[in-house]
């Protein structure tokens, strides 16, 4: 024993004058027979030797006094966990663990691989517990027989053994109870069996207390992989009823520790016996378990310790590649992000998001990078080691130093952190104090109550920037921070960013990239950009697959916070892979990824005629049908992109599935030419195409026009801005004038209209009024008034004249007193 602390007071020595540089020694001789004691000994020594790495503790005593050691070793919170000898007479499984802890804890100080695996790197990630002994009496027993034990037990340890003195066949405990026949999985009472030296399970499982205390402590790891070792025969235990769909995962490990240990996988069958320790936690956890036979087989004892270098040579990397999956597994449950915290009180730390996990250490208050989250707890890196601890008063980000002159406009709250539920209830007055720190909106000042935070509102800070409204093109990458300090918290820009620049101060200007703002200094670096100038001007379509974010400038971080949906945009802008399009919010720019420009479509000016209805999409996919096209609707086809055809209707564009559905159509072969004058009643919308669906923006007054081709109920006619064609809906089609020149008098005032409708619109012509009838239709006189053509009602008010009527009527008036040389009034009202 005191040699025992002699050497590990010396290694306590030599790692505190040479932590990074100590070559650490090996501490356990596994070329023995192992007892208890010697592993004892050897745990403690190894926790002394690596305070940093190794923890032990027991799991509580066996029925004879001896404790159950657990070893963990490992910086980590992924957890994997290595038993040894359930069975007495596989005790070399106890050299093989003790090894393991030994010589990768030397590889982790001198920073040296296992074949091919960092020690260091892993156990930073994974803390691996061992359980070396699981049945420390049966071992001893084994090992030294009788003389171990009080002469009271003798008796009953040789019936249990045959009759026999000879120990070297022990399994059981010391109880008699095969401790890898106790767990809950398959476990059966097996009738006729009682206590003795191997297979008897015991009335219940966990019966035995090393049973029930390696099961609670594999509740407490929480491993995600197990490893269970025996011996003897080269083999490989791996499958108990492994759920289907955790079978590639666990065969693929297993798979691997085969082929590196040199073992025969045992594949499963329809009959597993169950109740061994893997089989209760592939069970119970639905995670990989293993169980390897080491040493070729030796019936009946023990394994020689000659094969011990041999089976660690094959086993000495088992360890660290199950760490390495461990680890895989453990961060597939937790959320990773990529956060900066700064806390402000000291902090309870646990090794896993657990409180049963809880660590003697502290978090100091600092700033610390986040790197994952589970429930309500953070897992934060302090250097190498990565720790757990509750999400509470902490801020995402890092507090900056600053010495900055603030005058307070008001009475200013005082806060203990910088988060509003520490608020301490304490007011001061309006002052000028100095910022030592800064975080988002919050300072931190010295005050009489010591040093306190108060946020930003009504704060004038000492630096008054210049509104600009200028942007620029980043000519090389560049360095920009959050505030205009060298000191502040910085990014970098990609070269080519474009950026909007808003405030300028003292040789910097204030950015906005991403959303957030930064500044960053005005030099050489920096090229004017205007949109007008530095883009090219196109008049072209793009067509979104998905809806897409808008960003105000041709590059990214000039994110508009709005989006599109997916569907046909006119481009009026182009910058390399950058389109600037029409949107509800003004012009906005979208990147190339996930859509079809123009220069991937075949550009195309045809016509078809649906000839069922048919799905229209807002893009080529199946998946973005919006509406149905009727029947007989004619389209004006753009484009064509594999087996899609883009076409207007309703002054949208859609995409149509290529098919038999679209057949050609031709103006000049569907249509009737003809010449026929209609009578328009209202105003009328105007179509590209003798169909709904092609209207345009464009309208008539209601007017008398000729019609050039008809087709049904559709009439096409010329305007200024060339071919436009309207529905029959409140036109008159038989509208046939007789031409006529007669003159008529009004014999009372009379309602003139621009077409033979009484709905159009319309003046009054005034009693007397001498007009001249041009065309007669129906009961509609078409006269021409003060120059202008009117149509009149045929009625007794229209009184034939001619010009001897008129002058007699002239003669009679002169004779007459009251009679005056005055034209009649003109009484015009125009009337819509």
């Amino acid at each position: 024993m005191k040699k025992s602390l002699l050497l590990a007071f010396f290694l306590c020595i030599v790692l505190l004058v040479f932590p990074e540089n100590s070559n650490a020694k090996s501490l356990v001789n596994p070329n023995q027979t192992y007892t208890y004691e010697e592993m004892t000994a050897d745990i403690k020594n190894l926790g002394m030797a690596y305070p940093e790495l190794i923890t032990y503790k027991s799991l509580g005593k066996t029925p004879f006094g001896r404790e159950m050691w657990a070893v963990g070793v490992g910086r980590g919170d992924a957890t994997l966990f290595i038993n040894s000898s359930h069975h007495a007479r596989e005790w070399l499984t106890t050299n093989i663990a003790m090894e393991m802890i030994d010589q990768y804890s030397e590889s982790y100080v001198n920073n040296t691989k296992i074949d091919g695996y960092s020690a260091r790197s892993l156990l930073n990630e994974v803390t691996i517990w061992f359980v070396p002994m699981v049945n420390p009496d049966g071992v001893t027993l084994q090992q030294s027989g009788l003389n171990a034990f009080p002469s009271w037990t003798h008796q009953s340890l040789i019936k249990m053994n045959n009759g026999s003195k000879n120990f070297k066949r022990w399994k059981a405990n010391a109880q008699g109870i095969d401790l890898n026949r106790q767990y809950p999985a398959g476990w059966e009472l097996k009738s006729g069996l009682t206590n003795s030296y191997m297979n008897y399970p015991g009335k219940r499982a966990l019966e035995a207390p090393e049973a029930a205390k390696l099961a609670a402590f594999t509740y407490w790891v929480d491993p995600e992989i197990t490893v269970s070792y025996h011996s003897s025969g080269r083999t490989l235990f791996w499958n108990y009823k492994v759920k289907k769909g955790n079978y590639d995962r666990d065969y693929t490990i297993a798979k691997k520790v085969g082929n590196m240990t040199g073992y025969s996988l045992v594949m499963p069958t329809s009959t597993p016996s169950g109740s061994g320790y893997k089989d209760w936690f592939i069970e119970t956890f639905d995670r990989p378990g293993l169980t390897p036979e080491i040493s070729y087989y030796v019936p009946n004892t023990n394994p020689p310790i000659s094969v011990f270098p041999e089976e660690w040579r094959r086993n000495k990397a088992v360890g660290l590649y199950l760490a390495q999956e461990s680890d895989k597994l453990w961060e597939k449950k937790v959320t990773h992000v990529n956060k900066t915290i700064t806390t402000f009180d000291t902090k309870s730390t646990l090794n896993r998001p657990d409180p049963d996990h809880a660590s003697r250490k502290t978090l100091k208050p600092g700033v610390y990078t986040v790197d994952a989250t589970k429930d309500k707890w953070l897992r934060v890196s302090t250097g190498t080691v990565k720790t757990w601890v509750y999400a509470s008063s902490f801020v995402y980000g890092e507090v900056s130093n600053v010495n900055e002159p603030l005058l307070l406009l008001t009475k200013k709250t005082l806060f203990s952190m910088p988060l509003q539920n520490k608020n301490t209830k304490v007011l001061i007055d309006q002052q000028i104090v100095t910022a030592k720190k800064k975080w988002n909106n919050w300072y931190l000042i010295n005050t009489t109550y010591g040093d306190r935070w108060i946020t930003d509102a009504s704060v004038l800070k000492n630096y008054s920037p210049t509104t600009i409204n200028e942007t620029y093109k980043l000519l090389v990458p560049k360095v920009a921070w959050e505030a205009p300090v060298y000191t502040a918290k910085r990014t970098s820009l990609q070269k080519n960013t474009v950026i909007n620049a808003t405030q300028q101060w003292n040789g910097w200007i204030r950015v906005q990239f991403d959303g957030k703002h930064y500044w960053m200094r005005k030099d050489h670096t920096l090229e004017s950009f205007n949109v007008n100038n530095s883009t090219e001007n196109v008049n072209q379509e793009i067509v979104l697959l998905t809806n897409k974010v808008l960003f105000n400038l041709p590059s990214y971080g000039s994110n508009s916070g709005k989006s599109v949906k997916a569907g046909t945009y006119q481009v009026v802008r182009k910058m390399n892979n950058w389109y600037g399009i029409k949107t509800s919010y003004g012009t906005k720019w979208v990147s190339h990824s996930s859509a079809i420009t123009d220069n991937q479509t075949n550009k195309i000016n045809t016509q078809y005629e649906l000839v069922r209805p048919k799905v229209a999409h807002s893009i080529p996919s199946g998946s973005a049908a919006v509406r149905s096209i009727p029947v007989g609707t004619i389209v004006q086809a753009t484009s064509e992109w594999e087996d899609w055809t883009s076409v207007i209707y309703d002054q949208q564009t859609y995409w149509l599935r290529t098919d038999s559905v679209l057949k050609p159509f031709t103006v000049e072969q569907s249509t009737e030419p003809i010449d026929q004058e209609l009578v328009l009643i209202t105003r009328k919308t105007l179509f590209t195409l003798p169909s709904y669906g092609s209207n345009t923006n464009e309208s008539v007054e209601p007017m008398i026009v000729k019609a050039t081709r008809q087709r049904g109920n559709w009439y096409a006619f010329n305007t200024v801005n060339g071919e436009r064609w309207i529905s029959s809906a409140s036109v008159i089609t038989d509208y046939h004038p007789t031409a006529i020149n007669q003159q008529y008098e009004l014999s009372q005032e009379k309602r003139g209209f621009t077409i033979p409708s009484t709905t159009a619109e319309s003046l009054i012509i005034a009693k007397d009024s001498v007009v001249t009838g041009k065309q007669t239709w129906k009961d509609w006189i078409l006269v021409e008034y003060s120059g202008k053509e009117y149509w009149v009602k045929t009625d007794a008010t229209l009184v034939p004249y001619s010009p001897q009527q008129n002058m007699s009527k002239m003669l009679s008036t002169e004779t007459s007193p009251e009679t005056t040389s005055e034209q009649p009034e003109v009484k015009e009202e125009k009337i819509q």
